[in-house]
């Protein structure tokens, strides 16, 4: 399965050192081009741009809408 993540549960989950649950659960993670870019904004938390700098496995920037959709089982 594959999830998107998005910037405000993404946050909270690299503040709590909890990031790595999504690709537990999910396998692949999608990050759009857009969050990667809000986890780097000036008032994104320091923890946040360290975690986006290192681009851990699952951090894979894809553009914006062409990501696909999450797997439904169904061909």
């Amino acid at each position: 399965m594959i999830v998107i993540a998005d910037t405000t549960p993404l946050n909270h989950l690299i503040l709590i050192d909890q990031a790595n649950i999504l690709e537990t659960l999910y396998g692949r993670v999608v990050v759009p081009s857009t969050v990667l870019s809000e986890l780097q904004s000036q008032a994104t938390p320091p923890k946040d741009k360290e975690w986006i700098s290192n681009r851990p496995a699952l951090a894979v920037g894809q553009p914006d809408g062409v990501a696909g959709r999450p797997e439904s089982g169904a061909s």
